[in-house]
């Protein structure tokens, strides 16, 4: 069994569901087939039910915003500092060698950026006008 299908066992129902709608495309074609073969053969999920487990609403104390998982990945990133973008090219590679790093959220199930530390304040307004 190949370690994404390892991961998918512990995964409910409706993680599955968004998994499949926001994880799939980035896969390989021979772990598509695994992952669908998964979904739709092992777990017997048809494409009525996940129409009907991607409309349903999320628990309200959930982790991640748009599947509702507590699943997630933590990484450090790259901090970039946006008043850094306007040095040349040689400033830029040597301030960026001594870049400290910050920790990254993202949901494991669904990809949804939870924590971003490059994130700017314009982007939190955007995102929350969105109703991300």
């Amino acid at each position: 069994m190949s370690a994404i299908l390892t991961s998918l066992q512990d995964f409910t129902d409706r993680e599955l569901v968004f998994f499949y709608k926001y994880r799939f495309a980035q896969y390989t074609p021979e772990t598509h087939e695994e992952i669908a073969n998964f979904i739709f053969e092992k777990r017997q999920i048809s494409l009525d039910k996940i129409e009907t487990l991607l409309k349903t609403p999320k628990t309200k104390n959930a982790f991640c915003k748009r599947c509702g998982s507590d699943k997630i990945l933590n990484y450090d990133v790259v901090y970039d500092n946006p008043a850094s973008k306007k040095l040349s090219y040689y400033q830029w590679e040597d301030l960026k060698a001594n870049f400290s790093k910050k920790n990254q959220i993202e949901c494991f199930v669904c990809g949804n950026i939870i924590e971003n530390p490059n994130e700017t304040y314009f982007d939190k307004i955007l995102k929350f006008i969105k109703g991300n």
